[in-house]
């Protein structure tokens, strides 16, 4: 029931071009190398969420009285309902926004990227639930270092778990339980 502001239809639209600069804000090839790597990890895993969870998010009607809600509906009639959750245009904001944060300061960088979130749901082309996941999983990505470690860290447990039990002639290795399990 909430209203669409055709208005921030600029700051929707804007994240294709804040996006599209955010690599000549890069501070050095290390933030840019972790920015396309973060992004090709990110995608893979909203691309997958599209198929486990084929969610759409039809949007809201409005009339188009100005010229914003006309850009507005021309967006509407060149996209599709489906393939919404989670938003791509939450996740890449974002994640341009710590690449501006070299260049902006960090609470204005992350607020641009807050606005274009919140466009998404004010355009109508997303729901509350989209944005959500779109953030989650920049989150996610954010923390991709410290996942992966923790999964190191996990499989090397596993790894160097060896023991081994004899009951007479017979040996029992406990990795032997391991390929059962799979």
């Amino acid at each position: 029931a909430w209203p669409v502001l055709p208005w921030t239809v600029a700051l929707y639209a804007g994240a294709y071009i804040w996006v599209t600069l955010a690599p000549l804000a890069a501070a050095s090839q290390t933030a840019l190398r972790r920015f396309v790597r973060d992004g090709w990890v990110g995608s893979a895993f909203i691309f997958w969420c599209f198929l486990v969870f084929p969610l759409t998010a039809t949007p809201r009607p409005f009339a188009a009285t100005s010229l914003a809600g006309r850009l507005l509906q021309f967006d509407r009639a060149h996209d599709t309902a489906f393939c919404a959750f989670p938003s791509f245009h939450v996740f890449w904001a974002f994640l341009a926004a710590r690449l501006w944060v070299g260049r902006l300061p960090a609470p204005l960088a992350y607020g641009l990227a807050a606005l274009m979130a919140a466009s998404c749901v004010t355009t109508g082309m997303h729901s509350l639930l989209d944005v959500a996941a779109g953030l989650a999983v920049f989150v996610a990505i954010h923390r991709l270092d410290d996942l992966w470690r923790g999964l190191l860290r996990a499989t090397e447990l596993v790894a160097n778990s060896w023991h081994d039990w004899r009951i007479g002639y017979v040996r029992i290795i406990n990795h032997g339980g391991y390929v059962a399990a799979a």
